[in-house]
C-alpha cells in the first residue's frame, strides 16, 4: 500500500496561519515565515499592538520593533508623559528625561 504523509501548512513571511489559511500580518508589522496567530507579526518601531493591529506612538514618542502596549512608546527628551501617555513639552523651570518632568534646582533654569 502507499503511505502518504501530511505536512504542515506553511506561510510566508508578513503572513500567519489562522483556520487553515495564510492571512495577512496588520499594517506596520512584520512575521518570519511558518508562524501561527496574528501575535506572531510584530509590529515595527514606532507602533504598539492593540485590537489586532499596530497602532503609531503618540507624537514625540518612539518605541522598539515588538512593542505590545501604549507604555512602551516613550517620550523623547524634553517632553514628559500624562495620564493619557502624551508627551508634552517640558515647561520652563524643569527639565525632561525619560518621559519624567524634574523641577531645575534653585537659583538655575533650563
Amino acid at each position: 500500500g502507499e503511505t502518504s504523509t501530511c505536512e504542515q501548512l506553511q506561510c510566508p513571511a508578513n503572513t500567519y496561519l489562522l483556520q487553515g489559511r495564510c492571512l495577512p500580518c496588520p499594517a506596520n508589522s512584520i512575521s518570519e515565515a511558518g508562524k501561527t496567530g496574528i501575535l506572531s507579526c510584530k509590529c515595527l518601531s514606532n507602533f504598539y499592538f492593540v485590537s489586532d493591529r499596530c497602532q503609531a506612538c503618540p507624537s514625540y514618542s518612539n518605541s522598539q520593533f515588538g512593542s505590545m502596549q501604549i507604555s512602551e512608546c516613550n517620550c523623547q527628551n524634553g517632553y514628559y508623559r500624562d495620564n493619557q501617555f502624551n508627551c508634552i513639552i517640558c515647561p520652563s523651570g524643569s527639565y525632561c528625561i525619560s518621559g519624567i518632568m524634574n523641577n531645575c534646582p534653585v537659583n538655575t533654569v533650563s
